[in-house]
Protein backbone atom coordinates (compact mmCIF):
# COMPACT_ATOMS: atom_id res chain seq x y z
CA UNK A 1 0.00 0.00 0.00
CA UNK A 2 1.58 3.71 -0.92
CA UNK A 3 1.65 6.09 1.73
CA UNK A 4 0.71 9.85 1.37
CA UNK A 5 2.67 12.97 3.13
CA UNK A 6 2.12 16.48 3.01
CA UNK A 7 4.63 19.28 2.91
CA UNK A 8 4.95 22.56 2.65
CA UNK A 9 7.19 25.65 3.07
CA UNK A 10 8.32 29.15 2.63
CA UNK A 11 11.81 28.74 0.89
CA UNK A 12 14.79 31.16 1.45
CA UNK A 13 18.14 29.96 1.59
CA UNK A 14 18.55 27.30 4.20
CA UNK A 15 15.36 25.37 4.42
CA UNK A 16 13.46 23.66 6.77
CA UNK A 17 10.74 21.25 6.10
CA UNK A 18 7.95 20.24 8.45
CA UNK A 19 6.36 16.80 7.23
CA UNK A 20 3.21 15.05 8.29
CA UNK A 21 2.82 11.25 7.72
CA UNK A 22 -0.14 9.12 7.34
CA UNK A 23 0.15 5.35 6.34
CA UNK A 24 -3.05 5.40 5.13
CA UNK A 25 -2.79 7.01 2.16
CA UNK A 26 -1.82 6.72 -1.79
CA UNK A 27 -0.03 9.45 -2.54
CA UNK A 28 2.27 12.41 -0.58
CA UNK A 29 1.36 16.25 -1.09
CA UNK A 30 2.79 19.07 0.23
CA UNK A 31 3.88 22.88 -0.01
CA UNK A 32 7.43 24.46 -0.21
CA UNK A 33 8.13 28.29 -0.52
CA UNK A 34 7.06 30.07 -3.75
CA UNK A 35 10.23 31.90 -4.87
CA UNK A 36 12.23 28.12 -6.19
CA UNK A 37 14.23 27.68 -9.46
CA UNK A 38 13.50 24.58 -11.08
CA UNK A 39 16.80 23.16 -9.23
CA UNK A 40 15.44 24.00 -6.19
CA UNK A 41 12.36 22.56 -6.63
CA UNK A 42 13.64 19.34 -6.89
CA UNK A 43 13.35 18.77 -3.18
CA UNK A 44 9.77 18.48 -3.67
CA UNK A 45 10.48 14.75 -5.02
CA UNK A 46 9.95 13.12 -1.13
CA UNK A 47 7.07 10.99 -0.87
CA UNK A 48 5.82 12.58 2.54
CA UNK A 49 4.03 15.61 4.03
CA UNK A 50 5.39 18.26 5.18
CA UNK A 51 6.16 22.29 5.40
CA UNK A 52 9.35 23.95 4.17
CA UNK A 53 10.35 27.00 5.48
CA UNK A 54 14.04 28.53 6.25
CA UNK A 55 15.95 28.07 9.27
CA UNK A 56 16.12 31.59 10.16
CA UNK A 57 11.74 31.78 9.98
CA UNK A 58 11.69 28.66 12.18
CA UNK A 59 14.22 29.44 15.16
CA UNK A 60 12.58 32.79 15.11
CA UNK A 61 9.48 32.64 13.93
CA UNK A 62 7.98 34.48 17.37
CA UNK A 63 10.55 37.02 17.39
CA UNK A 64 9.75 38.28 14.15
CA UNK A 65 11.19 41.64 13.30
CA UNK A 66 8.93 43.61 11.00
CA UNK A 67 11.03 47.10 11.54
CA UNK A 68 14.44 44.62 9.99
CA UNK A 69 12.31 42.88 7.69
CA UNK A 70 11.04 47.13 6.13
CA UNK A 71 14.79 47.90 6.45
CA UNK A 72 16.04 44.96 4.25
CA UNK A 73 13.26 45.51 1.73
CA UNK A 74 14.17 49.65 1.43
CA UNK A 75 17.79 48.37 1.05
CA UNK A 76 16.73 45.71 -1.86
CA UNK A 77 15.10 48.77 -3.78
CA UNK A 78 18.04 50.80 -3.21
CA UNK A 79 20.62 48.45 -5.04
CA UNK A 80 17.68 47.88 -7.63
CA UNK A 81 17.78 52.06 -8.33
CA UNK A 82 21.29 51.90 -8.28
CA UNK A 83 21.05 49.36 -10.86
CA UNK A 84 18.14 50.37 -12.66
CA UNK A 85 19.57 53.71 -13.38
CA UNK A 86 22.95 52.63 -14.69
CA UNK A 87 21.77 49.84 -16.73
CA UNK A 88 19.51 49.60 -20.13
CA UNK A 89 15.38 48.88 -19.26
CA UNK A 90 16.24 45.40 -20.68
CA UNK A 91 19.26 44.76 -18.56
CA UNK A 92 17.49 45.53 -15.60
CA UNK A 93 14.30 43.71 -16.26
CA UNK A 94 16.72 40.39 -17.04
CA UNK A 95 18.74 41.31 -14.05
CA UNK A 96 15.75 41.72 -11.73
CA UNK A 97 13.47 38.91 -13.48
CA UNK A 98 15.71 35.79 -14.38
CA UNK A 99 18.73 36.05 -11.99
CA UNK A 100 19.04 35.17 -7.92
CA UNK A 101 21.24 38.87 -7.75
CA UNK A 102 18.24 41.14 -6.29
CA UNK A 103 16.16 38.53 -4.20
CA UNK A 104 17.10 37.96 -0.57
CA UNK A 105 14.56 35.39 0.98
CA UNK A 106 11.05 36.35 -0.20
CA UNK A 107 11.98 39.79 -1.08
CA UNK A 108 12.38 40.37 -4.63
CA UNK A 109 11.92 43.36 -6.76
CA UNK A 110 9.46 44.48 -8.93
CA UNK A 111 9.20 47.50 -11.82
CA UNK A 112 6.21 49.04 -13.60
CA UNK A 113 6.28 51.99 -15.98
CA UNK A 114 3.13 54.64 -14.95
CA UNK A 115 0.97 53.05 -17.32
CA UNK A 116 1.25 49.81 -15.28
CA UNK A 117 2.76 48.00 -17.94
CA UNK A 118 5.27 45.45 -15.90
CA UNK A 119 9.16 45.39 -16.67
CA UNK A 120 10.35 43.06 -14.00
CA UNK A 121 9.30 41.04 -11.49
CA UNK A 122 11.61 39.30 -9.61
CA UNK A 123 8.43 36.12 -8.38
CA UNK A 124 5.93 36.02 -11.85
CA UNK A 125 8.03 36.01 -14.57
CA UNK A 126 4.96 35.87 -16.98
CA UNK A 127 3.51 39.30 -15.67
CA UNK A 128 6.70 40.89 -18.24
CA UNK A 129 5.21 43.10 -20.46
CA UNK A 130 1.97 42.74 -19.33
CA UNK A 131 -0.11 46.36 -18.54
CA UNK A 132 -1.81 45.36 -15.02
CA UNK A 133 -2.87 48.82 -14.20
CA UNK A 134 -6.46 47.34 -13.77
CA UNK A 135 -5.19 44.01 -11.72
CA UNK A 136 -7.53 43.76 -8.24
CA UNK A 137 -6.92 41.67 -4.87
CA UNK A 138 -9.66 39.70 -3.71
CA UNK A 139 -11.12 42.80 -2.01
CA UNK A 140 -11.35 44.94 -5.03
CA UNK A 141 -8.68 46.86 -4.03
CA UNK A 142 -6.22 48.32 -7.30
CA UNK A 143 -2.87 46.40 -6.99
CA UNK A 144 -0.78 48.35 -9.43
CA UNK A 145 -2.60 51.53 -9.75
CA UNK A 146 -2.31 52.16 -5.63
CA UNK A 147 1.41 51.34 -5.79
CA UNK A 148 1.59 53.77 -9.12
CA UNK A 149 -0.01 56.63 -7.41
CA UNK A 150 2.17 56.10 -4.14
CA UNK A 151 5.03 56.62 -6.04
CA UNK A 152 3.82 59.68 -7.68
CA UNK A 153 2.81 61.43 -4.20
CA UNK A 154 6.74 60.58 -3.42
CA UNK A 155 7.03 56.86 -2.55
CA UNK A 156 6.08 54.75 0.56
CA UNK A 157 4.14 51.90 1.71
CA UNK A 158 1.57 50.09 0.29
CA UNK A 159 -0.66 47.37 1.41
CA UNK A 160 -2.62 44.76 -0.71
CA UNK A 161 -3.28 41.26 -0.83
CA UNK A 162 -1.14 39.10 -2.70
CA UNK A 163 -1.81 34.99 -2.98
CA UNK A 164 -4.43 34.90 -0.58
CA UNK A 165 -2.11 36.76 2.42
CA UNK A 166 -1.87 40.15 3.30
CA UNK A 167 1.29 42.11 1.90
CA UNK A 168 3.55 45.37 2.42
CA UNK A 169 5.14 46.30 -0.41
CA UNK A 170 7.51 49.86 -0.40
CA UNK A 171 7.63 51.71 -3.99
CA UNK A 172 9.23 54.55 -5.32
CA UNK A 173 9.63 56.66 -8.54
CA UNK A 174 12.48 56.78 -10.45
CA UNK A 175 13.58 58.64 -13.68
CA UNK A 176 15.58 57.62 -16.28
CA UNK A 177 15.86 59.44 -19.13
CA UNK A 178 12.35 61.29 -19.66
CA UNK A 179 10.13 58.25 -18.57
CA UNK A 180 9.06 57.79 -14.78
CA UNK A 181 9.11 54.21 -13.48
CA UNK A 182 8.01 52.32 -10.09
CA UNK A 183 10.41 50.10 -8.34
CA UNK A 184 9.18 48.29 -5.02
CA UNK A 185 9.70 45.28 -2.97
CA UNK A 186 7.56 43.41 -0.60
CA UNK A 187 6.97 41.20 2.50
CA UNK A 188 4.33 39.45 4.61
CA UNK A 189 4.03 40.97 7.72
CA UNK A 190 3.61 37.86 9.93
CA UNK A 191 5.58 34.79 10.99
CA UNK A 192 5.02 31.66 8.85
CA UNK A 193 5.66 29.00 11.62
CA UNK A 194 1.61 28.72 12.31
CA UNK A 195 1.12 29.33 8.70
CA UNK A 196 3.11 25.98 7.67
CA UNK A 197 1.56 23.97 10.26
CA UNK A 198 -1.91 24.61 9.29
CA UNK A 199 -1.46 24.59 5.65
CA UNK A 200 -0.31 21.24 5.63
CA UNK A 201 -3.01 20.10 8.66
CA UNK A 202 -5.26 21.56 5.69
CA UNK A 203 -4.22 19.78 2.67
CA UNK A 204 -4.04 16.45 4.63
CA UNK A 205 -7.30 16.97 6.07
CA UNK A 206 -9.04 17.56 2.64
CA UNK A 207 -7.02 14.65 1.39
CA UNK A 208 -8.41 12.39 4.13
CA UNK A 209 -11.97 13.98 3.74
CA UNK A 210 -12.11 13.42 0.11
CA UNK A 211 -11.33 9.39 0.62
CA UNK A 212 -13.72 8.95 3.33
CA UNK A 213 -16.47 10.54 0.78
CA UNK A 214 -15.22 7.87 -1.69
CA UNK A 215 -13.85 10.63 -4.18
CA UNK A 216 -11.00 10.05 -6.49
CA UNK A 217 -7.53 11.44 -5.44
CA UNK A 218 -7.22 13.37 -8.45
CA UNK A 219 -10.60 15.76 -6.89
CA UNK A 220 -8.59 16.30 -4.36
CA UNK A 221 -4.91 17.24 -6.10
CA UNK A 222 -7.17 19.49 -8.04
CA UNK A 223 -8.06 21.35 -4.87
CA UNK A 224 -4.61 21.91 -4.35
CA UNK A 225 -2.85 22.14 -7.67
CA UNK A 226 -3.04 25.69 -9.00
CA UNK A 227 -1.43 29.05 -8.49
CA UNK A 228 -3.62 31.73 -5.85
CA UNK A 229 -6.07 28.89 -5.09
CA UNK A 230 -6.70 28.15 -1.08
CA UNK A 231 -3.65 25.94 -0.40
CA UNK A 232 -1.18 29.01 -1.27
CA UNK A 233 -0.82 31.57 1.15
CA UNK A 234 1.85 34.64 0.32
CA UNK A 235 4.76 32.70 -0.59
CA UNK A 236 3.62 29.10 1.10
CA UNK A 237 2.02 26.30 -1.36
CA UNK A 238 1.39 22.75 -0.98
CA UNK A 239 2.60 20.02 -3.49
CA UNK A 240 2.36 16.76 -3.24
CA UNK A 241 4.60 13.59 -3.94
CA UNK A 242 4.05 9.83 -3.93
CA UNK A 243 6.43 7.10 -2.37
CA UNK A 244 8.52 6.66 -5.71
CA UNK A 245 8.99 10.41 -5.54
CA UNK A 246 6.32 11.23 -8.60
CA UNK A 247 4.60 14.73 -8.17
CA UNK A 248 1.21 14.83 -7.80
CA UNK A 249 0.80 18.62 -6.73
CA UNK A 250 2.76 21.64 -7.04
CA UNK A 251 0.49 24.86 -6.45
CA UNK A 252 2.63 27.27 -7.99
CA UNK A 253 4.04 25.35 -11.02
CA UNK A 254 1.19 22.97 -12.04
CA UNK A 255 3.13 22.15 -14.93
CA UNK A 256 5.45 19.53 -13.24
CA UNK A 257 3.27 16.99 -12.53
CA UNK A 258 4.20 13.61 -13.17
CA UNK A 259 7.87 14.42 -13.27
CA UNK A 260 10.47 12.51 -10.95
CA UNK A 261 11.81 14.15 -8.53
CA UNK A 262 13.06 11.50 -6.08
CA UNK A 263 17.10 11.26 -6.50
CA UNK A 264 17.27 14.85 -5.26
CA UNK A 265 20.22 15.97 -3.34
CA UNK A 266 20.32 19.51 -1.46
CA UNK A 267 24.17 21.22 -1.61
CA UNK A 268 25.46 19.41 0.51
CA UNK A 269 25.06 15.96 -1.07
CA UNK A 270 22.08 14.78 1.63
CA UNK A 271 19.21 12.51 -0.28
CA UNK A 272 16.67 14.70 1.86
CA UNK A 273 13.45 13.51 0.21
CA UNK A 274 15.22 9.93 1.38
CA UNK A 275 15.73 10.88 5.37
CA UNK A 276 12.38 12.48 5.53
CA UNK A 277 10.69 9.29 4.46
CA UNK A 278 12.52 7.35 6.68
CA UNK A 279 11.72 9.46 9.72
CA UNK A 280 8.08 9.69 8.56
CA UNK A 281 7.86 6.06 8.97
CA UNK A 282 8.94 5.90 12.43
CA UNK A 283 6.48 8.94 13.68
CA UNK A 284 2.94 9.48 13.65
CA UNK A 285 3.75 13.25 14.23
CA UNK A 286 5.26 15.89 12.11
CA UNK A 287 8.78 16.53 11.77
CA UNK A 288 11.41 19.14 10.82
CA UNK A 289 14.23 18.48 8.54
CA UNK A 290 17.37 20.84 7.67
CA UNK A 291 18.81 21.02 4.24
CA UNK A 292 20.48 23.73 2.23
Amino acid sequence: MKKIFILLGAFVGFISLYAQYNNRKEVQTGVQADKTTAAEREHVQAPQAGLAKKKEAQQQADEFDPEKRKKEVIDLIERGINYFKTHSIDQASSEFTHTKNFIKGELYLFVFDVQGTCLAHGNEAHFLWQNLYDLKDPFGTPIIRNIINKARDGGGWVTYTWRNATKLSYVQLVTKGEKDYVIGAGYYPHSKKDAVVNLVKGAVGLFKDAMKEGRPKEWAFAQMNYPGGQFTIGDLYVFAVDEKGIVAVQADTPGVVGIDWWDWQDARGKYVNQEIINRLKKTDEGIWVEYM
